[in-house]
């Protein structure tokens, strides 16, 4: 039981240590700040806050747009939207697909070709 004991205090101390550690350790930056070597820990979590501020306020502006532009479109338009974003998405996923795995990639184009020829 002491044993059962002391081995569970060892994995809390070890696990709080990592926790620490990671929360402590800087952040990776982008370019060109990941690109300054002097900054110290401080500058470099400021800058990390800043950046993932900036990036969330961009979602943010970019999601109204959307939803101004959407309230615009008739519900016809609304199809179209939905039908061209779903045929940008297979597009997308096709090419992820030809990147990863080229041999079968040209055997799905071949068949898409042919599919449309008939």
């Amino acid at each position: 039981m002491k044993r059962f004991i002391v081995v569970v205090l060892a994995l809390v101390l070890l696990i709080s240590f990592t926790l620490s550690s990671r929360a402590a350790s800087p952040r990776k930056l982008v370019q060109p700040w990941s690109k300054l070597k002097s900054l110290s820990d401080e500058q470099r979590e400021r800058i990390y806050q800043i950046h993932r501020k900036a990036l969330a306020d961009m979602k943010a502006i970019r999601e109204q747009e959307r939803k101004e532009i959407v309230a615009l479109l008739s519900d016809a338009q609304k199809v179209e939207l939905v039908e061209s974003e779903e045929k940008s998405a297979v597009q997308r996923k096709k090419e992820a697909a030809a990147d990863r795995m080229p041999t079968t990639a040209a055997a799905t184009q071949s068949a898409d070709a042919a599919d449309e020829e008939r």
